[in-house]
């Protein structure tokens, strides 16, 4: 899939990792030995040696993909591209990793002619142009022809009603002592939570979309036709998949700085990837396990994008089982100590990025 593609990307990397890859040649290092932390964090870390630590995660779109193929596209496939390249690289920063390569997958019925490749290799120009804009590179990949798992193309165009699809992806990293994410050890009530704005839905939570649509009866042509009905009327509004479908924000260019240590004053203590489970679901993976510590997320610091109270409004949930679900507009939190939170929110503004407080740690009562 995409060959073209890949031949065309550059590895940019490669000498980012110097000479200490090796520099352990007469040691012999066991799995177990070399393996840091694995299931559980946002990322699993292995030590490489010469003081490199490698940092891996996987994941993929989910159900979103269901919408991307109703809607069919160019837009819809290389947004999906950008979501899978966010939902791992995303995964990487939260362990203090700069992304390096990037590996995907792709399933489908048949990749003959007069079926989904022309939808799926723009898939992959989403993936290769977010993996650009981030300085990472895109070194291989697999397809799978899975004829009777996956229902083959239906309609006339490659671009428009793509086949039964799924897409995943794996991301490595590297990161140093200096660089790792979180620090617990280090966290104490008081400390700040910042947030940092999501781009919409990302790509969590599309199951219970998808069931609201249902619900309300919309077809495929409707999802393209219908516009998004929490737009502001002073806007034309997209149509409500292309609404929905809004590409996953990519936190790397934002955050590389100051997980790198860049940015003098601040000192992260922790990020946290905003996905299923909310934003209190995610933030309690960067804290210290004994439990002494929780997140207090103020939810009035920020008035909530339109499209989740659309959805809190169709779907019948409390604030709490919507906050437990989606990201409502919060797509990572960064945690520091309480005095240098002025200095973080400084830089991200610098950088385009709109933060704010969201909240603090406080002791477990």
């Amino acid at each position: 899939l995409g060959l073209g593609l890949r031949l065309r990307l550059r590895l940019r990397l490669g000498s980012r990792l110097g000479s200490g890859l090796g520099s352990e040649s007469g040691t012999e290092k066991s799995y177990k030995e070399s393996l840091e932390a694995g299931v559980g964090g946002f990322a699993a870390t292995a030590r490489v040696g010469g003081g490199v630590i490698m940092a891996m995660a996987t994941d993929g779109v989910g159900t979103k993909a269901s919408i991307a193929r109703a809607m069919g596209g160019a837009v819809a496939a290389r947004g999906l591209g950008q979501d899978l390249v966010a939902m791992v690289v995303n995964d990487l920063i939260c362990v203090g990793a700069e992304p390096a390569y990037l590996l995907d997958y792709v399933a489908t019925a048949s990749m003959a002619e007069g079926g989904p490749r022309p939808w799926l290799e723009e898939l992959l120009g989403g993936v290769v142009a977010s993996c650009d804009a981030i300085g990472m590179a895109l070194v291989g990949g697999e397809t799978a022809e899975m004829p009777g798992l996956f229902a083959p193309l239906a309609g006339a165009s490659a671009l428009r009603g793509a086949a039964e699809f799924d897409v995943a992806a794996f991301g490595i990293g590297f990161l140093t002592e200096a660089s790792r994410l979180p620090r617990p050890a280090e966290m104490r009530a008081g400390d700040v939570l910042i947030a940092l704005p999501s781009s919409g839905l990302h790509s969590n939570g599309f199951s219970l979309v998808r069931r609201l649509l249902g619900d309300l009866g919309l077809s495929d042509a409707a999802l393209r036709s219908t516009p998004a009905p929490w737009w502001p009327e002073a806007e034309a509004p997209p149509s409500l998949g292309a609404a929905l479908l809004t590409p996953t924000a990519v936190y790397a260019n934002a955050l590389r700085e100051l997980v790198a240590g860049g940015v003098d004053g601040v000192s992260p203590l922790g990020l946290a990837h905003i996905t299923g489970g909310g934003i209190e679901g995610n933030v309690v993976r960067m804290l210290p396990d004994e439990g002494f510590l929780i997140a207090d997320i103020d939810y009035d610091s920020w008035q909530w994008p339109a499209v989740f109270g659309w959805l809190q409004s169709e779907l019948g949930l409390s604030r709490a089982e919507m906050a437990a679900t989606f990201n409502c507009g919060v797509g990572m939190v960064l945690a520091v100590r309480g005095d240098e939170a002025g200095a973080a929110l400084r830089h991200l503004e610098g950088v385009g990025v709109a933060a704010w407080e969201a909240g603090r740690l406080r002791e477990a009562r």
